[in-house]
């Protein structure tokens, strides 16, 4: 007689050899933290260092006046730090994955059981761990995967309450909302459609367990944001005032608020940037399965008696909706920001094969192992097509979420596969090596040079280089890492981080312009 492995330990041997891929993935990338990961892990080195320095709390009342950024997931960056006392990029983001990846399996599987049954609630988790942009967002040091996980872990406590019923249940939920809210603020629009259909549905008779899980998420969030609520209505106001073209995109121009164009543009982007077609087809098949499921049982039961109690179709259907919507209106658009709705597509995506036949669910089962295990190799091992995007159809006309194109599969957003060529961890240590004193950035391509600069620097400084120099006028020894957008012949070494490339120089007792040394070449 066999041993059967029960779908609860499969769900946790899920997250486990997710959690193992991302630690293989960071020792062998050899790149630097790409564009908003590098202001991330800023501040997260900024709160680690405060600590060190005897300050553990400053993180209550810093603020960056250009982004508001609740300090949840810096907190732990910091905290992750704290045992090697030093910059370490990798170590920042595998302490953000033993934080946030099990609530996201914890918050997908019990969802998806309470959908189904066990089993799609292990297919549940194994969707939500096998979306290429969740693969991607938990490589780089980065809000979006860890607002993901809050977000599940919520939406699942909120309907284990049994529609607030238990005060135990609804203070955990309460928690996990708090928790949310310190990660980033768009939390309110992934969960108020999923709570405000519980309270239709009879959770407002429970109004003490409500006010419970609203003094739980109050206890842990509302401190923070009352100290900061000048700051973030103002940020708000900026962010929900773009209408149309803004110079971070200027490229790829975002629609009009009140447009089709507009609300169909994370439709496209969730099809070419988060989840590709395989799993987009599996969701509108479930969809369609959930909907007319629910429809059924609602006219056996008659119009005013309500949808059956145990189908919680309309709570995920609410949660999905209302996320989608508030996004969408919101003028900044983001192929990032509607990730964390992903739990209720992984929900809907599979939780209506626990209402088919054996036969069925099988196939079904089968299908979602089969698309995970393609995705994680072709985006987190790098097997499969060396390409970006195996697309069906070709017309583009916004490059961001490449609309009109079909994307049948691709090696995710951002990360994407390990880069084992650029080794710049060990090129900035050999320079150290070598005795260079310090190393500082110069330029033709000003767009990017912020962001590509700070990325760099953090892996500058797990070699132990300080961010100085006259990048004007070289002195002896000193290196200059110098970006453009075209790769030159002869470089040592160069990094891609939005079609832009670097190469090193090295001063010498001429004090000459930098543009005019030659190249330098640790390696």
């Amino acid at each position: 007689m066999g041993i059967v492995v029960q779908p609860p330990v499969l769900a946790a041997l899920a997250g486990l050899c997710f959690v193992a891929i991302t630690y293989w993935w960071l020792r062998v990338d050899g790149r630097g933290p790409d564009n908003d990961a590098a202001r991330h892990l800023s501040y997260a080195w900024d709160y680690f260092q405060d600590m060190e320095d005897g300050r553990p709390f400053s993180w209550f009342t810093a603020f960056d006046k250009g982004f508001a950024y609740p300090p949840l997931v810096h907190l732990v960056g910091a905290l992750s730090l704290l045992p090697g006392s030093k910059v370490d990029i990798e170590t920042a983001i595998f302490g953000m994955n033993l934080v946030f990846v099990p609530m996201l399996v914890a918050g997908a599987y019990g969802l998806g059981s309470i959908a189904g049954d066990r089993r799609t609630g292990l297919l549940a988790v194994l969707v939500a761990l096998g979306t290429p942009m969740v693969m991607s967002m938990f490589h780089s040091f980065m809000t979006d995967g860890a607002l993901t996980a809050t977000v599940a872990l919520t939406a699942w406590l909120v309907l284990r309450s049994n529609r607030f019923e238990s005060w135990r249940w609804s203070a955990a939920a309460g928690v996990a909302a708090g928790l949310g809210l310190m990660t980033k603020a768009p939390f309110v629009f992934f969960v108020a459609g999923l709570v405000l259909v519980v309270l239709a549905r009879g959770g407002w008779r429970q109004w003490r367990n409500v006010l419970v899980f609203a003094a739980a998420a109050a206890l842990i969030a509302a401190p923070w944001y009352v100290e900061h609520f000048d700051e973030i209505t103002s940020h708000t106001r900026t962010v929900a005032s773009f209408d149309s073209v803004t110079p971070q995109r200027a490229d790829s121009p975002y629609p009009e608020r009140w447009t089709l164009k507009n609300y169909t543009w994370y439709a496209w982007n969730g099809l070419n940037n988060q989840v590709y077609l395989p799993l987009m087809l599996l969701f509108l098949v479930g969809l369609g399965h959930s909907t007319r499921r629910l429809v059924k049982g609602w006219r056996a039961r008659g119009v005013r008696a309500g949808p059956p109690p145990s189908d919680i179709t309309p709570e995920l259907l609410g949660g999905l909706a209302v996320a989608y919507l508030g996004i969408s209106y919101v003028g900044l658009d983001d192929p990032r920001y509607t990730l964390p709705g992903v739990v209720y597509f992984a929900v809907l995506a599979t939780g209506w094969l626990a209402h088919v036949s054996r036969r069925a669910f099988t196939v079904g089962a089968v299908a979602v192992a089969a698309i995970v295990a393609v995705h994680t190799g072709m985006v987190s091992l790098g097997l499969g097509p060396k390409v970006d995007r195996l697309t069906l159809f070709e017309t583009d006309t916004d490059s961001q979420i490449r609309r009109g194109k079909v994307t049948l599969l691709g090696q995710g957003y951002i990360a994407g596969p390990p880069d084992k060529e650029v080794d710049l961890p060990s090129l900035f240590s050999r320079a150290r090596a070598q005795g260079v004193p310090f190393v500082t950035f110069a330029g033709t391509y000003h767009g990017s040079l912020f962001f590509s600069a700070g990325n760099i620097m953090f892996i500058a400084r797990e070699a132990g280089f300080a961010n100085a120099g006259n990048y004007q006028a070289l002195g002896p020894g000193e290196m200059l890492m110098y970006q453009t957008q075209e790769p030159q012949p002869g470089w040592c070494t160069h990094s891609e981080v939005e079609d832009i490339y670097f190469n090193l120089r090295l001063g010498d007792e001429h004090r000459r312009p930098w543009h005019e040394y030659p190249p330098y070449c640790p390696l």
